[in-house]
């Protein structure tokens, strides 16, 4: 049978196989007194692992399912950060049996990046991966609302969510790191000596998720920042599309969280993973990896309109020629027409009002304002328009208002 961690109040529970937890409401609220809002319902990183699917309420720092014993130790300061410290929380010889639902084994295209995301842990480390047989302890993925993944071995079922917005290789390489013992790399103690947390453009309610942890919590391997680990936030994460990490290298501004290029993992990322599981290191080596020029950078999401074949699309042209230059490779050699200017950071002062561009319309509008702001709002799919996704929810707001009937 299926059992549910849940808060007490308003019907916020997430699926979870063994017992069932209920959270007092003493608990609630001084988890909530953390700043930290914890297992609510499951909720994927387009050129790096972070997408809209990752920025699920309720959950630790968006996309991690917390057991009650990690809860507890958020309370009382002692969860380990970063790459985690507590060996019973690896995978027992780092061999780590995994299931898929049947709806996730039919589609062709996710098995191909899953698939790859497996062979890449492979190639560098020595996890090794097996379809589970009758093992008790095993990764399941399955299709849920978002993605999500708890964090380390458990002893039992893992389940890690992996929705359509979250069938990408980095994105699946991200929530195995999570299920591996990974946390955020944004969460490390040193973070604010690479980078600055955009608070004032950071979705209000969500401003917990850029908690900064202790020295005396993570456990780093005595590995340097990371900024293209496949672990780290991205430069907009939790703020719809605005600036909310800027870098202090404004070269790596636009390099957080994408990896070595399409492999998701960052030379770091696989130091790491081997220390933490004791491999000796590998012979393989990620291929060079050529940083692309300043004016090379995407200003969305664009993994989903990479691989839906949109790049070639006439009816895309203008959207992703401004939106996805480099996913789409628009500027690999010259730049491609009309170079936009790179986007420059916003002061890091409040503003007295949210952009314009980024502002969800009314839900009364002006008459004659009932259209849709992008081409093919159906390629998104009509389940977007009432994501439980926020970032998607206003996205869809703004964008595809008579597609969603909005309006």
């Amino acid at each position: 049978s299926t059992h549910r961690f849940c808060i007490k109040g308003p019907a916020k529970c997430h699926s979870k196989s063994f017992k069932h937890f209920c959270i007092k409401a003493e608990v609630e609220k001084s988890i909530m007194k953390l700043g930290t809002l914890l297992l609510a319902t499951c909720l994927a990183f387009a050129s790096g692992a972070w997408v809209p699917e990752m920025e699920n309420e309720g959950l630790y720092e968006g996309d991690m399912i917390l057991d009650p014993d990690q809860q507890k130790e958020v309370e009382d300061g002692t969860f380990t950060f970063s790459s985690t410290g507590n060996r019973n929380k690896l995978w027992p010889n780092a061999v780590v049996p995994y299931s898929l639902t049947s709806d996730l084994a039919r589609d062709g295209k996710f098995m191909r990046e899953f698939q790859h995301s497996i062979d890449q842990y492979h190639k560098y480390t020595c996890i090794r991966f097996k379809r589970r047989s009758n093992e008790r302890a095993y990764i399941g993925f399955y299709m849920g609302g978002g993605c999500s993944s708890p964090v380390g071995y458990t002893g039992g079922r893992n389940r890690v969510s992996l929705s359509k917005g979250c069938h990408w290789r980095s994105t699946i390489m991200h929530e195995i790191g999570h299920s591996l013992g990974f946390h955020h790399e944004q969460s490390r103690p040193d973070r604010d000596n690479h980078v600055t947390i955009l608070f004032h453009n950071v979705a209000r309610g969500t401003e917990h998720n850029f908690k900064k942890q202790s020295y005396s919590t993570t456990d780093s391997k005595g590995t340097p920042y990371d900024y293209r680990s496949m672990m780290h936030y991205s430069w907009d994460a939790f703020g719809s599309g605005k600036m909310t990490i800027q870098t202090k290298d404004p070269s790596m501004q636009y390099e957080i969280g994408i990896g070595q290029g399409d492999r998701g993992f960052s030379d770091i990322d696989i130091k790491q993973l081997n220390l933490l599981y004791g491999c000796s290191q590998s012979n393989e080596r990620l291929p060079p990896y050529t940083a692309p020029s300043k004016d090379c950078h995407d200003l969305r999401g664009c993994a989903s309109q990479v691989h839906e074949g949109n790049c070639q699309s006439s009816s895309w042209q203008t959207y992703l020629r401004k939106h996805c230059r480099k996913s789409c490779g628009f500027c690999k050699v010259t730049g491609g027409p009309n170079t936009p200017k790179p986007w420059t950071p916003e002061p890091d002062t409040p503003r007295p009002n949210t952009p314009k561009p980024w502002t969800p319309k009314p839900d009364t509008p002006r008459p004659g304002n009932c259209y849709d702001r992008v081409v093919d709002c159906h390629k998104l799919g009509r389940h977007q328009c009432n994501s439980s996704s926020s970032a998607w929810r206003n996205y869809m707001r703004r964008s595809c208002r008579r597609y969603c009937n909005f309006c």
